[in-house]
């Protein structure tokens, strides 16, 4: 009889046992799926917060790309100056010239070249800009899409003595005076340079 009781006790502790974990796993998955879910509220906040991320990077690269293409009129306006004074200051017999040429890619490059009696004996210096596309236009005349254009300077005055450019139908144009507006574009961003040959000088136009 004792061993009976005995054995009834040690099943009912084992069946209360067996319920309380029931309990607590029951309820610790409960837990577990309320912290699984958002709602709505918090799915709200992390849309908003995601949308202003999105706006200030479209804002971003409409800057970036802004600020290259004035960094390419600025870097030709450069180029265009050092020739000037190289050509005066160095009296050479056959000069320096200022360049800017693009590739097949859409590459802008810009050489200042001291000049030789040959191709061959000229001296390079190459600066690669930005991806870009350049246009030319005489004296606020029609704009012209171009893919190359060489500028030669006076030695004793600095005036632009010519600056020929080639078209992207590939006709070759050669200017003497007046005054020229280089512009370089990339999609909807765009910066402005007019040089005016009889000083030789330049103006970065703000867009």
């Amino acid at each position: 009889m004792f061993k009976r009781k005995h054995a009834d006790m040690v099943n009912q502790l084992t069946e209360k046992w067996r319920e309380n974990a029931d309990m607590k796993n029951s309820s610790s998955v409960g837990r577990n799926d309320k912290n699984k879910g958002f709602s709505l509220i918090e799915l709200l906040v992390v849309i908003a917060v995601m949308g202003i991320f999105i706006g200030v990077s479209f804002a971003s690269i409409g800057l970036i790309q802004s600020g290259n293409m004035t960094s390419v009129t600025k870097s030709i306006a450069a180029g265009i100056q050092q020739t000037r004074q190289k050509t005066m200051t160095q009296n050479l017999a056959y000069g320096w010239s200022f360049s800017v040429n693009t590739d097949s890619q859409g590459n802008v490059g810009m050489t200042i070249t001291k000049n030789g009696a040959d191709a061959e004996s000229a001296v390079n210096t190459v600066t690669e800009l930005k991806k870009c596309t350049l246009y030319y236009s005489e004296n606020t005349g029609e704009e012209k899409q171009v893919i190359d254009f060489k500028v030669i300077f006076d030695a004793a005055t600095g005036a632009i003595k010519s600056l020929e450019y080639v078209t992207s139908d590939g006709s070759v144009i050669i200017q003497n005076a007046g005054s020229g507006t280089i512009r370089a574009a990339h999609g909807k961003k765009d910066s402005e340079l007019t040089i005016f040959f009889a000083t030789g000088k330049y103006e970065v136009n703000k867009r």
